[in-house]
């Protein structure tokens, strides 16, 4: 009998979905969707805002950006893009607080071709130091663009009101000066310890059969080097003892208010109650702050 060690079982739930964890840790879902001759690939990789310190705010979000601008097999920083319309596709990508995601949506037919461009997008991009730096400047743009929002600025004010110590309290885009001073090194260490299998996750929703879609996945997917995952946390936010108050004021023709309580984790036996209750009072014109504010 053979020594060597078998890949996990494919897991099949009720619900039609279809998991497996391949060989090099990446997590692969796969739920069939027959309604219309698409399909979905997204991966997601557990990195994001809270696994920046403060002298690299700005760099998952700036790897987002890069992840378009060039691969192996599509070299050019149109080439991904480009390759994704030429079969129906089309693509996109987001940062949030705790991961980074990619997807395509492309016709069934082409799903074969838009999981190589995706699995070679992950594994080997380039990072050229020009796009690199013309990256960080539309990043910049993005920020201004931000300062010229009232309520996402307000947003962002509550935040870093709210928290002393967590790294939810910064600008969640970056600053121009930490942005500007990333380097191509910067965004390849990060991008070794943090977009490894074992912190990934590729999702497909669609017309597919399941079986042969996990076995395109893992042709595509599997043979990314299993490395090591090493992320940053932020640290642990001291508990809140006080109210805090800030008014700002600007050439604004609104006045914008924001409220906000520290609340448990997602995962907490009380945050389904919380956000009914936040729903029920301020979501939507029956809610009861819009009632008794119009």
């Amino acid at each position: 009998m053979s020594s060597q060690t078998l890949p996990p079982p494919i897991a099949r739930f009720s619900d039609g979905v279809v998991r497996r964890v391949l060989p090099n840790g990446l997590t692969v879902l796969i739920k069939p969707n027959r309604v219309a001759p698409v399909v979905a690939v997204a991966s997601y990789v557990k990195a994001g805002y809270f696994n920046e310190p403060d002298d690299r705010a700005g760099l998952a979000h700036l790897l987002e950006h890069m992840y378009f601008k060039g691969c192996r097999k599509y070299p050019g920083p149109e080439d991904i893009g480009m390759a994704v319309e030429a079969v129906g596709g089309n693509l996109n990508a987001g940062t949030i607080y705790d991961y980074t995601y990619y997807y395509f949506t492309l016709p069934r037919e082409s799903f074969e071709k838009g999981v190589e461009i995706q699995a070679d997008a992950l594994a080997h991009p380039l990072f050229d130091p020009d796009e690199l730096r013309r990256e960080a400047e539309v990043i910049i743009e993005e920020s201004k663009r931000k300062y010229d929002n009232p309520s996402a600025f307000a947003a962002e004010k509550l935040y870093e009101l709210a928290f002393d110590r967590h790294w939810m309290r910064r600008w969640r885009i970056g600053s121009d000066r930490v942005l500007r001073a990333i380097t191509r090194e910067t965004v390849v260490d990060f991008f070794a310890s943090s977009y490894r299998p074992a912190n990934m996750i590729v999702a497909v929703v669609g017309s597919v059969d399941p079986d042969a879609a996990l076995s395109v996945i893992e042709r595509e997917f599997g043979t990314i080097p299993v490395g090591t995952v090493h992320t940053e946390t932020s640290p642990p936010e001291p508990p809140q003892t006080a109210l805090k108050y800030q008014e700002l004021r600007g050439d604004i023709n609104q006045e914008y208010l924001e409220i906000g309580f520290h609340a448990p984790g997602v995962l907490a036996p009380d945050t389904d109650a919380l956000d009914l209750a936040a729903a029920i009072i301020g979501r939507g014109r029956s809610a009861r702050l819009y009632q008794r504010v119009k």
